[in-house]
């Protein structure tokens, strides 16, 4: 007879984001499709009118792409301010154990 091992079925983490997004998902749809009015926009000294959703969209679009870069940005920086400090302290380190 052989034996038959089952492995341990892997556990599926992506479920919890998934329900996520899609909950998101129809929230920012029912708000994009309640506002169907047009708005004034000004920037950089440009006016004009836009549907409501559409603005939305764009902002909505902009924050999801916006919000990971500059996440990575600020860990990008803690990680060189790390890694300076560490250079800083093995520098002294050196100095001292060289002049010591």
């Amino acid at each position: 007879m052989s034996e038959h091992h089952q492995t341990p079925e892997a556990p599926k983490r992506w479920i919890g984001p998934l329900v996520g997004f899609m909950l998101l998902a129809v929230v920012i749809a029912i708000l994009v499709v309640s506002n169907p009015d047009r708005v004034p926009i000004g920037w950089a000294g440009f006016e004009w009118d836009a549907p409501l959703w559409l603005v939305l969209v764009i902002t909505f679009v902009a924050g999801a792409i916006l919000v990971p870069l500059g996440r990575n940005l600020v860990r990008s920086y803690r990680r060189r301010s790390r890694k300076k400090a560490f250079e800083y302290e093995e520098a002294l380190r050196r100095a001292e154990e060289d002049g010591g």
